[in-house]
């Protein structure tokens, strides 16, 4: 969603797309920070799920950590 939508912002590049752009993006950050926060009430082990997961990227591990 956000590669399609920045595309889309550099194919029509405009301040008002560039403005709505990063409106999606706050409310992306914000539905994500809530669900990790129900998440973590509603599973104790999810915290450390999110030790070896990235919100939004996968983390890269280096040779060696599991």
């Amino acid at each position: 969603m956000l590669l399609y939508y920045g595309g889309l912002l550099l194919i029509f590049f405009h301040g008002t797309t560039f403005l709505l752009y990063l409106v999606l993006i706050a409310i992306l950050i914000y539905t994500a920070v809530a669900e990790e926060k129900f998440l973590r009430k509603r599973f104790p082990k999810y915290k450390d799920y999110l030790k070896i997961t990235g919100r939004f990227f996968p983390k890269m591990r280096t040779r060696g950590q599991k």
